[in-house]
C-alpha cells in the first residue's frame, strides 16, 4: 500500500445466482455503484460478503472477477481467515497472485485459544503472507477477542497495517487509539451505528454494511466527520439508525441485517437477492420497497 487506508471501506456483498454461483453481473453493478458514489475501498469476502459460507473455489472466483472489475480504481481488500491454515496461506498467495492490496486477518474460529496462542498464531500466519494486513476483531463470530495488547504487540509488525473493530465497544476503541502510536497504522469500525462517533473519537474510517445500498450516505458522513460538520453528522447518523431498525430487522431475526440488505438491492435491481445457507433470502418484495421508500422521502440525502 503506496497511502494510508481511510474513508468509507465497503464491505461488498457477494451477488449470487439462483444455482449460488457467482451473479458476475450483479457483482459488477455493485462495484460501479460503489465507485459512482465515491466509496475509498473495497473489502470483499468478509462478513457482509459470506466469505466463510462459499467455497474456496468461489472465493478465488470473487476476487480473481473484482480484481478485473475495478481495474485498479480502488483499494481491494480480501477476506482470507480460515480454520486450515494451509487453505488461508493458499488464499493469501492467490490474493497476492491476482493483485489483492491488502488481506483482512481475524482469529481462527472454532478454536478456544488463549491471547497468547492467539499472538503467537497471527505472527507465524503473518510470515507467511506477502501483503499488508489488516487485522479483524470480531468476537460475536469469532468467539475470540483480539485485545488490546495483542493488537498493540502486533502493531510493531511493519506489514499490519490496521485493525478493523467490529466489537461495538468504544472504549476498546478509544483504547487502540490510544494505545498504538504510528501514523501509518489505520482504525475502522464496522458497526454502522457507531461510525460517525468513531470519526470523531479519531478514527480514520469504517466498514459499514450498509453502504452497498446507499454508499453516499456513508461517504457523506465521513466526509462531514472529517470537517467537524457536526450538523450533517447528525442528520447522517440518524438516517443510518433510521436504517437500522427499519431494514435490518425486517425478518426479526439474528441475520436481519444481511436479509435486509439483500433484499434492498433485489429491490433496486442492483443484483438478485439471493444467499448462500445458511442464510435464506426475504423475499416481501412489497414490504421492502415500501421501507425504502419511506427511508428516502425521510432522508432524501441518502440517494446517490
Amino acid at each position: 500500500m503506496n497511502t494510508k487506508l481511510h474513508g468509507v471501506i465497503t464491505p461488498v456483498v457477494t451477488p449470487l445466482n439462483e444455482d449460488f454461483t457467482l451473479d458476475r453481473i450483479g457483482l459488477k453493478n455493485v462495484i460501479e455503484h460503489l465507485i459512482a458514489a465515491g466509496v475509498h475501498g473495497l473489502f470483499i469476502l468478509g462478513t457482509t460478503g459470506e466469505g466463510p459460507h462459499l467455497s474456496h473455489a468461489l472465493r478465488k472466483e470473487v476476487i480473481a472477477e473484482t480484481i478485473q472489475i475495478n481495474n485498479g480504481r480502488l483499494p481491494v481488500l480480501t477476506g482470507v481467515t480460515d480454520t486450515s491454515i494451509d487453505e488461508l496461506i493458499d488464499m493469501c498467495d492467490f490474493a497476492k497472485q491476482e493483485g489483492v492490496d491488502a488481506v483482512v486477518l481475524a482469529a481462527p474460529y472454532f478454536a478456544p485459544i488463549h491471547q497468547l496462542e492467539l499472538e503467537q498464531w497471527m505472527r507465524y500466519v503473518i510470515s507467511k503472507i506477502e501483503l499488508p494486513v489488516i487485522l479483524y476483531d470480531l468476537p460475536s463470530h469469532i468467539n475470540v477477542k483480539l485485545s488490546v495488547e495483542v493488537v498493540t504487540a502486533l502493531s510493531s509488525i511493519e506489514q499490519v497495517i490496521g485493525i478493523k473493530d467490529s466489537s461495538g465497544d468504544m472504549s476498546y476503541f478509544n483504547l487502540l487509539l490510544a494505545s498504538i502510536d504510528r501514523s501509518d497504522f489505520g482504525f475502522f469500525t464496522g458497526p454502522e451505528l457507531l461510525f460517525g462517533e468513531s470519526l470523531l473519537a479519531g478514527g480514520d474510517g469504517g466498514v459499514p454494511g450498509g453502504s452497498n445500498l446507499y454508499p453516499k450516505l456513508f461517504t457523506d458522513l465521513y466526509h462531514a466527520a472529517t470537517q467537524q460538520e457536526m450538523k450533517v453528522v447528525s442528520e447522517r447518523q440518524e438516517a443510518v439508525r433510521a436504517l437500522y431498525t427499519d431494514l435490518y430487522n425486517l425478518n426479526g431475526y439474528g441475520s436481519g441485517f444481511m436479509c435486509g440488505l439483500h433484499a434492498a438491492l433485489g429491490a433496486k435491481g442492483i443484483c438478485k437477492n439471493v444467499m448462500m445457507p445458511p442464510y435464506f433470502a426475504y423475499e416481501d418484495e412489497d414490504r421492502v420497497k415500501d421501507v425504502l421508500g419511506d427511508l428516502e422521502k425521510r432522508f432524501p440525502f441518502i440517494v446517490n
